[in-house]
Protein backbone atom coordinates (compact mmCIF):
# COMPACT_ATOMS: atom_id res chain seq x y z
CA UNK A 1 0.00 0.00 0.00
CA UNK A 2 1.35 3.33 -1.04
CA UNK A 3 1.15 6.31 1.26
CA UNK A 4 1.20 9.82 0.02
CA UNK A 5 3.11 12.53 1.73
CA UNK A 6 2.21 16.16 1.35
CA UNK A 7 4.35 17.96 -1.15
CA UNK A 8 5.02 21.62 -1.62
CA UNK A 9 2.75 21.63 -4.67
CA UNK A 10 -0.04 19.94 -2.71
CA UNK A 11 0.30 22.36 0.19
CA UNK A 12 0.24 25.29 -2.21
CA UNK A 13 -2.96 23.92 -3.73
CA UNK A 14 -4.61 23.75 -0.30
CA UNK A 15 -3.48 27.31 0.45
CA UNK A 16 -4.82 28.55 -2.85
CA UNK A 17 -8.22 26.93 -2.32
CA UNK A 18 -8.31 28.40 1.19
CA UNK A 19 -7.63 31.87 -0.19
CA UNK A 20 -10.32 31.38 -2.81
CA UNK A 21 -12.81 30.30 -0.15
CA UNK A 22 -11.93 33.32 2.02
CA UNK A 23 -12.25 35.64 -0.99
CA UNK A 24 -15.66 34.16 -1.84
CA UNK A 25 -16.83 34.56 1.76
CA UNK A 26 -15.52 38.14 1.82
CA UNK A 27 -17.31 38.93 -1.46
CA UNK A 28 -20.55 37.48 -0.11
CA UNK A 29 -20.15 39.51 3.07
CA UNK A 30 -19.49 42.67 1.02
CA UNK A 31 -22.62 42.00 -1.05
CA UNK A 32 -24.62 41.75 2.16
CA UNK A 33 -23.19 45.07 3.41
CA UNK A 34 -23.91 46.77 0.06
CA UNK A 35 -27.47 45.45 0.08
CA UNK A 36 -28.00 46.62 3.66
CA UNK A 37 -26.62 50.08 2.85
CA UNK A 38 -28.82 50.45 -0.24
CA UNK A 39 -32.00 49.24 1.41
CA UNK A 40 -31.34 51.10 4.65
CA UNK A 41 -30.65 54.47 3.06
CA UNK A 42 -33.53 54.06 0.61
CA UNK A 43 -36.07 53.26 3.32
CA UNK A 44 -34.85 56.03 5.61
CA UNK A 45 -34.89 58.73 2.92
CA UNK A 46 -38.05 57.84 1.03
CA UNK A 47 -40.50 59.54 3.46
CA UNK A 48 -38.49 62.79 3.35
CA UNK A 49 -38.69 63.47 -0.40
CA UNK A 50 -39.38 67.10 -1.23
CA UNK A 51 -43.02 67.75 -2.05
CA UNK A 52 -42.19 70.90 -4.06
CA UNK A 53 -39.48 71.87 -6.52
CA UNK A 54 -36.79 73.50 -4.39
CA UNK A 55 -35.22 76.00 -6.79
CA UNK A 56 -35.16 77.29 -10.33
CA UNK A 57 -32.94 74.46 -11.60
CA UNK A 58 -35.41 71.89 -10.31
CA UNK A 59 -38.23 73.79 -12.03
CA UNK A 60 -36.28 73.74 -15.30
CA UNK A 61 -35.73 69.99 -14.98
CA UNK A 62 -39.45 69.48 -14.39
CA UNK A 63 -40.31 71.67 -17.39
CA UNK A 64 -37.87 69.67 -19.51
CA UNK A 65 -39.77 66.54 -18.51
CA UNK A 66 -43.36 67.76 -18.69
CA UNK A 67 -43.36 70.55 -21.30
CA UNK A 68 -40.56 70.13 -23.80
CA UNK A 69 -36.86 69.50 -23.82
CA UNK A 70 -35.68 72.87 -25.15
CA UNK A 71 -32.24 74.20 -24.28
CA UNK A 72 -32.99 77.60 -25.87
CA UNK A 73 -35.74 78.06 -23.27
CA UNK A 74 -33.54 76.54 -20.56
CA UNK A 75 -35.81 73.52 -20.13
CA UNK A 76 -33.54 72.26 -18.59
CA UNK A 77 -30.61 74.66 -18.45
CA UNK A 78 -27.49 73.89 -20.54
CA UNK A 79 -25.83 71.43 -20.94
CA UNK A 80 -29.23 69.76 -20.88
CA UNK A 81 -28.57 66.71 -18.69
CA UNK A 82 -30.00 64.40 -21.34
CA UNK A 83 -29.60 61.18 -19.34
CA UNK A 84 -31.01 62.73 -16.18
CA UNK A 85 -34.05 64.07 -18.01
CA UNK A 86 -34.60 60.76 -19.86
CA UNK A 87 -34.56 58.73 -16.63
CA UNK A 88 -36.67 61.45 -14.98
CA UNK A 89 -39.28 61.14 -17.73
CA UNK A 90 -39.53 57.41 -17.15
CA UNK A 91 -39.86 57.82 -13.40
CA UNK A 92 -42.31 60.70 -13.84
CA UNK A 93 -44.42 58.41 -16.01
CA UNK A 94 -44.35 55.78 -13.23
CA UNK A 95 -45.09 58.22 -10.41
CA UNK A 96 -47.43 60.54 -12.30
CA UNK A 97 -45.53 63.74 -11.50
CA UNK A 98 -42.17 65.23 -12.53
CA UNK A 99 -41.11 66.19 -9.01
CA UNK A 100 -42.02 62.77 -7.63
CA UNK A 101 -40.04 61.06 -10.38
CA UNK A 102 -36.98 63.27 -9.95
CA UNK A 103 -36.98 62.95 -6.17
CA UNK A 104 -37.37 59.18 -6.48
CA UNK A 105 -34.28 59.17 -8.68
CA UNK A 106 -32.45 61.20 -6.03
CA UNK A 107 -33.50 58.80 -3.27
CA UNK A 108 -32.29 55.81 -5.32
CA UNK A 109 -29.01 57.56 -6.09
CA UNK A 110 -28.69 58.58 -2.43
CA UNK A 111 -28.95 54.92 -1.48
CA UNK A 112 -26.53 53.73 -4.17
CA UNK A 113 -23.82 56.36 -3.56
CA UNK A 114 -22.81 55.23 -0.03
CA UNK A 115 -22.82 51.60 -1.18
CA UNK A 116 -20.58 52.53 -4.11
CA UNK A 117 -18.26 54.40 -1.77
CA UNK A 118 -18.12 51.30 0.44
CA UNK A 119 -17.07 49.16 -2.54
CA UNK A 120 -14.47 51.71 -3.58
CA UNK A 121 -13.08 51.91 -0.05
CA UNK A 122 -12.95 48.09 0.21
CA UNK A 123 -10.36 48.09 -2.58
CA UNK A 124 -8.00 49.92 -0.25
CA UNK A 125 -8.99 49.21 3.37
CA UNK A 126 -10.67 46.56 5.51
CA UNK A 127 -14.41 46.22 5.98
CA UNK A 128 -14.77 48.29 9.14
CA UNK A 129 -13.19 51.57 7.91
CA UNK A 130 -14.97 51.19 4.57
CA UNK A 131 -18.30 50.81 6.34
CA UNK A 132 -17.60 53.79 8.59
CA UNK A 133 -16.73 55.92 5.54
CA UNK A 134 -19.93 54.85 3.77
CA UNK A 135 -22.08 55.56 6.83
CA UNK A 136 -20.48 58.96 7.42
CA UNK A 137 -20.93 59.87 3.76
CA UNK A 138 -24.52 58.64 3.65
CA UNK A 139 -25.51 60.58 6.77
CA UNK A 140 -23.71 63.82 5.88
CA UNK A 141 -26.22 66.70 5.83
CA UNK A 142 -25.53 67.80 2.24
CA UNK A 143 -25.67 64.24 0.93
CA UNK A 144 -28.94 63.75 2.79
CA UNK A 145 -30.39 67.01 1.43
CA UNK A 146 -29.47 66.27 -2.19
CA UNK A 147 -30.85 62.76 -1.78
CA UNK A 148 -34.39 64.05 -1.28
CA UNK A 149 -34.65 66.95 -3.77
CA UNK A 150 -35.01 67.11 -7.55
CA UNK A 151 -31.41 68.04 -8.41
CA UNK A 152 -28.56 66.24 -10.17
CA UNK A 153 -25.80 66.36 -7.55
CA UNK A 154 -26.37 63.06 -5.74
CA UNK A 155 -27.06 61.32 -9.05
CA UNK A 156 -23.66 62.54 -10.27
CA UNK A 157 -22.04 61.24 -7.08
CA UNK A 158 -23.67 57.84 -7.48
CA UNK A 159 -22.53 57.59 -11.09
CA UNK A 160 -18.98 58.87 -10.54
CA UNK A 161 -17.99 56.94 -7.39
CA UNK A 162 -18.10 53.38 -8.83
Amino acid sequence: METRTPTAAGAAGVGRSGRIARAAASAASDRAVVTALCVGFFVVRLPFRAKFLVNWDAVNFALGITESFNLQHHQPHPPGYIGYVAVGRGLAWLTGEANAGLTLMSVIAGAVAPASLYLLARRFVDRRPALIAALLFGTAPLVWYYSVVALTYIVAAAVIVP
